[in-house]
Protein backbone atom coordinates (compact mmCIF):
# COMPACT_ATOMS: atom_id res chain seq x y z
CA UNK A 1 0.00 0.00 0.00
CA UNK A 2 1.34 3.56 -0.74
CA UNK A 3 2.45 5.62 1.37
CA UNK A 4 3.92 9.38 1.77
CA UNK A 5 7.15 10.10 2.70
CA UNK A 6 7.45 10.40 6.59
CA UNK A 7 7.17 14.24 7.88
CA UNK A 8 9.97 15.71 9.30
CA UNK A 9 10.23 17.97 12.73
CA UNK A 10 7.94 21.00 11.04
CA UNK A 11 6.43 19.19 8.41
CA UNK A 12 6.51 16.84 4.80
CA UNK A 13 8.59 17.76 2.19
CA UNK A 14 9.58 16.29 -0.84
CA UNK A 15 11.87 17.19 -2.91
CA UNK A 16 11.00 17.82 -6.73
CA UNK A 17 13.34 18.49 -9.77
CA UNK A 18 11.77 17.96 -13.48
CA UNK A 19 12.72 16.53 -17.00
CA UNK A 20 15.43 18.78 -18.87
CA UNK A 21 15.88 18.51 -22.93
CA UNK A 22 18.68 20.50 -24.74
CA UNK A 23 19.24 20.80 -28.05
CA UNK A 24 22.84 20.67 -28.59
CA UNK A 25 24.48 23.46 -31.02
CA UNK A 26 26.21 20.77 -33.24
CA UNK A 27 22.46 19.67 -34.02
CA UNK A 28 22.47 18.92 -37.71
CA UNK A 29 18.26 19.10 -38.05
CA UNK A 30 17.23 21.69 -35.09
CA UNK A 31 13.49 21.56 -36.60
CA UNK A 32 13.46 17.94 -36.08
CA UNK A 33 14.87 18.27 -32.68
CA UNK A 34 12.33 21.05 -31.93
CA UNK A 35 9.48 18.54 -32.92
CA UNK A 36 10.81 16.06 -31.06
CA UNK A 37 11.08 18.60 -28.07
CA UNK A 38 7.29 19.62 -28.78
CA UNK A 39 6.25 15.66 -28.50
CA UNK A 40 7.81 15.42 -25.26
CA UNK A 41 6.67 17.63 -23.78
CA UNK A 42 2.72 17.19 -25.22
CA UNK A 43 -0.17 16.24 -23.67
CA UNK A 44 -0.14 12.83 -24.98
CA UNK A 45 3.78 11.88 -24.22
CA UNK A 46 2.91 13.66 -20.62
CA UNK A 47 0.02 11.17 -20.18
CA UNK A 48 1.86 7.80 -20.61
CA UNK A 49 4.61 9.43 -18.57
CA UNK A 50 1.86 9.96 -15.37
CA UNK A 51 -0.35 6.54 -16.26
CA UNK A 52 4.01 4.97 -15.62
CA UNK A 53 3.73 6.33 -12.37
CA UNK A 54 5.62 9.93 -13.15
CA UNK A 55 4.33 13.08 -11.95
CA UNK A 56 4.42 15.01 -15.27
CA UNK A 57 4.55 18.75 -15.59
CA UNK A 58 1.38 19.00 -18.09
CA UNK A 59 -1.32 19.54 -15.72
CA UNK A 60 -3.77 18.83 -18.03
CA UNK A 61 -2.41 15.19 -18.89
CA UNK A 62 -1.75 14.46 -15.05
CA UNK A 63 -4.97 15.79 -13.88
CA UNK A 64 -7.12 13.04 -17.00
CA UNK A 65 -4.92 10.07 -15.28
CA UNK A 66 -7.58 7.75 -13.94
CA UNK A 67 -6.37 5.26 -11.49
CA UNK A 68 -6.44 1.47 -12.70
CA UNK A 69 -6.61 -0.38 -9.18
CA UNK A 70 -7.34 0.77 -5.30
CA UNK A 71 -3.69 0.55 -4.71
CA UNK A 72 -2.90 3.26 -7.71
CA UNK A 73 -5.70 5.47 -6.60
CA UNK A 74 -4.06 5.98 -3.41
CA UNK A 75 -0.87 6.45 -5.06
CA UNK A 76 -2.13 9.17 -7.09
CA UNK A 77 -3.84 11.02 -4.17
CA UNK A 78 -0.94 10.46 -2.25
CA UNK A 79 1.06 12.54 -5.28
CA UNK A 80 -1.37 15.26 -5.59
CA UNK A 81 -1.40 16.06 -2.02
CA UNK A 82 2.31 15.97 -1.87
CA UNK A 83 2.57 18.56 -5.00
CA UNK A 84 0.18 20.63 -3.23
CA UNK A 85 1.43 20.51 -0.13
CA UNK A 86 4.99 19.22 0.55
CA UNK A 87 6.64 19.61 -2.76
CA UNK A 88 10.23 22.08 -2.83
CA UNK A 89 11.80 22.81 -6.28
CA UNK A 90 14.72 24.14 -7.07
CA UNK A 91 15.86 27.73 -5.38
CA UNK A 92 16.25 30.35 -7.59
CA UNK A 93 19.59 30.64 -7.74
CA UNK A 94 22.01 30.90 -10.80
CA UNK A 95 24.68 28.56 -8.83
CA UNK A 96 22.89 25.42 -8.16
CA UNK A 97 23.84 23.38 -10.91
CA UNK A 98 27.35 23.66 -9.14
CA UNK A 99 25.52 22.99 -6.45
CA UNK A 100 23.70 19.61 -7.52
CA UNK A 101 26.86 18.66 -9.39
CA UNK A 102 28.23 18.58 -5.78
CA UNK A 103 25.54 16.83 -4.00
CA UNK A 104 24.69 14.03 -6.11
CA UNK A 105 28.68 13.36 -6.65
CA UNK A 106 28.76 12.86 -2.77
CA UNK A 107 25.86 10.85 -2.35
CA UNK A 108 27.21 8.53 -5.39
CA UNK A 109 30.81 8.38 -3.27
CA UNK A 110 28.25 7.20 0.03
CA UNK A 111 26.39 4.87 -2.50
CA UNK A 112 29.63 3.21 -3.58
CA UNK A 113 31.19 3.04 0.13
CA UNK A 114 33.16 5.72 -0.75
CA UNK A 115 32.11 7.99 2.19
CA UNK A 116 29.62 7.49 5.25
CA UNK A 117 26.47 9.58 4.56
CA UNK A 118 27.24 11.41 7.59
CA UNK A 119 31.04 12.44 5.46
CA UNK A 120 28.47 13.10 2.27
CA UNK A 121 26.32 15.52 3.82
CA UNK A 122 29.55 17.20 5.57
CA UNK A 123 30.65 17.36 2.02
CA UNK A 124 27.72 18.59 0.53
CA UNK A 125 27.54 21.34 2.88
CA UNK A 126 31.15 22.73 2.35
CA UNK A 127 30.97 22.50 -1.22
CA UNK A 128 27.87 24.41 -1.40
CA UNK A 129 29.15 26.85 1.41
CA UNK A 130 32.39 27.50 -0.77
CA UNK A 131 30.02 27.97 -3.75
CA UNK A 132 27.90 30.90 -2.45
CA UNK A 133 30.57 32.44 -1.16
CA UNK A 134 32.29 32.85 -3.93
CA UNK A 135 29.29 34.60 -6.39
CA UNK A 136 30.28 33.82 -9.90
CA UNK A 137 30.49 36.27 -13.02
CA UNK A 138 26.45 36.08 -14.01
CA UNK A 139 25.29 36.96 -10.72
CA UNK A 140 26.97 40.52 -11.47
CA UNK A 141 29.92 40.25 -9.30
CA UNK A 142 33.75 39.85 -10.13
Amino acid sequence: VPHPYPAGPTRRVSYAGCHAWAIPSTCQDTAAALTLLGRLIGADAQATDARGGNACAHIAAFTSVEPTNDTDRRRLEITRATIAESMITYPSLVRFPEIEDAGWASINAALCGKLTPRAAAAQMQRIAERILSNPSPQEGHP
